[in-house]
């Protein structure tokens, strides 16, 4: 009998190499970046600067060929004060020069200076040559006219680029400048270099914005990688699991054939199974593969974009929120991965609480309602029924369900729109061992149907209605099984009704155990979205003024991310590298009567890790609050930091306003302590 092909799993050697592969490329795109930055600007200068001068100078040929030839048939005089005389108009160079000043003062610092080493009388207190730099122009420009001497060169604490350009006699104004009586010079030829225009420009506000574009640009691509590499040992894990599987049915097999040859028909059924097993997960790593690559591949693109030195700041601007778009699809992919091993692995928890009914259903208008009406279709949220306005369940859990079955509606439906209907019942569900009031959440769709056969296997993990769905419509396929997990653990369930071309109906059911004193409504209050919260982070400025914030974090790029988000609140950061150098540094300005006010601890670090360092923060009697940085989201970890001694819990990737909250309501509850 045919035995099940066996997988070799990934060595360690492999491992190592990849993740050696993965540290050398980011080091390579963090220095190049950083020499594209610089050089960029150094261009961008350079090229700026040229044009100034190129313009100064055609502006000079053309106002002596064309305005200076012709006014002096009339008897206008051309001086270099022409402002103290009537009937008089400036020499070219002195119009030059003013044309220069206007411009400089629209153009962020920019100086423009017309200076020769020959004595024009009337410009001996301004015209002169004043620094080496101007002198070394002159000597340069005099050899080769036609090559521009630039330098980079600090000024008062700043950079600047001076770039100087030969002044070079015209054929317009040869006779001017022989016949005028004041000429330091009777001879002058055309292409004699008869002065410097000098263009100083200030390089520091160019380099700040290349510099936090770049910082922006590598830290998202630090996450992604970062992202990737869990994903890909997520994978290794998973096909390192179903290897073992399969080699067990393998020895089953060979048992079974050298014991008994009469059941081999049993076993070929046994085998055939764990075919279909094996291209269940095939076809999965497949299509989230794809669903990886595709906003994978326009981070880098995008990315790549960037680099661009001619793209506009509006084609920027743009291409950054595809980049933090794409992102936050990844990390959603991710989420959904890490829910299905929680299932798996029997480990996830819901949190039972009193929950408002207005609130959920205001979080699905402002979430799923415009992206409805964006799509050209139309969704309501009706009540057939009266319902408890406040009852026990888990929230955010509840949320997530529902924004799967109203997600898919939306992305399934082409006319028409979607409906959400909301009804009570005061009995149907058995949960705990007892009958309990139930609520219904039906989500109907004028969409494109799902046939029967496919409605068998809607619920289970790695598979989609049709694969060809997949193609057309994207995901991973693990939103419905997740959320039929979730709809168990509460109490309740999800089944569908559908007609193929006509609708599909989701109906989605929990317990439903009303909070005391809460009342029967049939019409919840769905607030409209309060558009001021999309900018709760401008809130937050300057919210943490006065507070004293060790972070203790070894990955340098997280160090300068936590850093800067905490210190645009306002408060004082200190960095600790390691467990060690947190824990000396909280001891040290607890002995001084100066404690931090929150600490934000890594829990995995080299020397002394976070864990560690907490025990023995808190052996020490430090009990101002520590707050623990995690990349590991399972309930597990967070027990973990807690029996330690942490107060609070954050995870990786950080959000920049759930880290000033925990600041701020940390911060508050100290100053409610007593001494």
């Amino acid at each position: 009998m045919a035995q099940l092909g066996k997988f070799n799993p990934f060595r360690l050697r492999s491992i190592i190499l990849a993740s050696l592969f993965i540290v050398v490329s980011v080091a390579l795109i963090f220095w190049n970046l950083d020499r594209v930055g610089k050089q960029f600007v150094q261009d961008t200068l350079e090229h700026d600067a040229a044009l100034y001068s190129e313009a100064i100078a055609e502006f000079r040929t053309l106002y002596t060929s064309e305005v200076v030839s012709r006014v002096k048939s009339h008897g206008i005089k051309i001086t270099h004060n022409y402002k103290e005389h009537d009937r008089s108009i400036p020499l070219p160079a002195t119009l030059s020069m003013e044309l220069g000043q206007r411009i400089g003062e629209k153009s962020s610092g920019t100086q423009v200076r017309l200076y020769s080493d020959f004595p024009f009388p009337w410009r001996v207190d301004e015209g002169g040559v004043r620094d080496s730099f101007q002198k070394e122009a002159i000597e340069a420009l005099r050899q080769k006219p036609d090559v521009p001497f630039f330098r980079f060169e600090e000024i008062e604490g700043e950079r600047y680029l001076r770039f100087a350009t030969a002044d070079i006699m015209r054929p317009a104004c040869v006779g001017c400048h022989n016949s005028h009586p004041d000429t330091p010079k009777k001879d002058w030829m055309v292409g004699d270099v008869r002065g410097v225009l000098e263009i100083t420009r200030p390089i520091g506000v160019a380099e700040t914005a290349v510099n936090a574009g770049g910082r922006q640009i590598i830290y998202l691509v630090l996450g992604i990688l970062i992202l990737g590499t869990v994903i890909t040992f997520y994978f290794v894990l998973r096909l390192k699991r179903y290897s073992e599987q399969i080699e067990v049915e393998n020895k089953k097999v060979e048992l079974v054939n050298m014991e008994l040859q009469s059941q081999a028909r049993q076993l070929e059924v046994s085998r055939q199974k764990a075919e279909i097993a094996t291209q269940a997960k095939s076809a999965f790593l497949a299509n989230t593969s794809h669903e990886i690559r595709t906003p994978m591949t326009a981070v880098l693109g995008y990315a790549e974009c960037l680099l661009d030195r001619d793209l506009k700041l509006e084609e920027r601007e743009e291409h950054i929120q595809t980049i933090l778009s794409n992102g936050r699809h990844l990390l959603n992919i991710l989420n959904d991965i890490l829910d299905l091993s929680k299932i798996e692995a029997g480990q996830l928890d819901v949190e039972l609480i009193p929950t408002s009914l207005s609130d959920i259903l205001t979080d699905l208008e402002s979430l799923m309602g415009a992206r409805a009406r964006q799509k050209g279709l139309s969704f309501d949220i009706i009540c057939s029924t009266s319902i408890p306005d406040r009852f026990i369940t888990d929230p955010t859990r509840v949320r997530q369900v529902l924004l799967n079955l109203i997600s898919n509606a939306i992305k399934f439906t082409t006319k028409g729109g979607v409906l959400v209907l909301v009804s009570f019942k005061e009995s149907g569900t058995i949960w705990d061992g007892r009958e309990v009031p139930t609520i219904y959440f039906n989500v109907k769709d004028t969409g494109i149907g799902i046939s029967e056969e496919a409605q068998k296997k809607l619920f289970k993990p790695f598979s989609q209605a049709d694969i060809s769905n997949s193609r057309k419509f994207g995901g991973t396929g693990l939103g419905l099984s997740i959320s039929k997990e979730l709809s168990t653990l509460l109490g309740g369930d999800i089944e569908i009704f559908s007609k193929l071309e006509k609708y599909t109906v989701f109906q989605a059911r929990f317990a439903c155990l009303p909070v005391e004193g809460s009342k029967l409504i049939t019409e919840p209050i769905v607030r409209v979205h309060d558009q001021s919260l999309d900018h709760e982070d401008d809130k937050l400025i300057n919210a943490l003024v006065g507070q004293r914030i060790l972070v203790a974090e070894d990955n340098h790029f997280n160090q300068v991310l936590v850093k800067k988000i905490l210190e645009k609140a306002g408060a004082e950061v200190e960095i600790a590298e390691n467990g060690r150098e947190a824990l000396d540094l909280a001891v040290k300005k607890q002995s001084a009567g100066e404690p931090y006010n929150v600490i934000f601890m890594d829990m995995q670090m080299p020397v002394l890790d976070g864990y560690k360092a907490t025990k023995m923060l808190r052996e020490k009697g430090y009990w101002n609050p520590i707050i623990a940085l995690t990349a590991h989201a399972l309930n597990e970890e967070r027990e973990r930091c807690m029996l330690v001694g942490c107060d609070d819990f954050a995870t990786k990737p950080f959000n920049r306003i759930v880290l000033i909250q925990l600041v701020l309501k940390y911060s508050r509850d100290l100053q409610k302590s007593p001494e």
